[in-house]
């Protein structure tokens, strides 16, 4: 019955709105961590847009994709989850982080 979404602002944000909003954080010294979705939240059943080939190609975009790569690694760590979608933190992007640090076992001694 839930049919809200508990995350802050829009349901979407494209790479660059959550490139600046990183920024903007890390400013104020909010730290790169972001808020995250968690089941049932509705935001989890809207398809994300693929990321476009050109932010592969320029540099600038690179750092934009590795802050926002690195924000979801630390809201994972921060979160105990050991996967997350930029979908789950409203970031309409098919781009997902997957914790290779933690072990088949569990015992956070595993590799990549």
């Amino acid at each position: 019955d839930w049919n809200r979404t508990s995350l802050p602002g829009p349901l979407s944000l494209s790479l660059s709105q959550a490139h600046h909003l990183l920024l903007a954080r890390s400013d104020d010294g909010g730290g790169t961590a972001l808020p995250m979705a968690k089941y049932p939240d509705p935001i989890l059943r809207i398809p994300s847009s693929p990321v476009p080939l050109s932010a592969f190609r320029r540099r600038s975009h690179w750092r934009r994709l590795r802050s926002i790569a690195e924000a979801l690694k630390r809201t994972a760590r921060e979160e105990g989850a050991v996967g997350l979608a930029a979908q789950q933190c409203g970031i309409d992007a098919s781009l997902i982080f997957i914790d290779g640090a933690v072990s088949a076992a569990g015992t956070g001694k595993g590799g990549a």
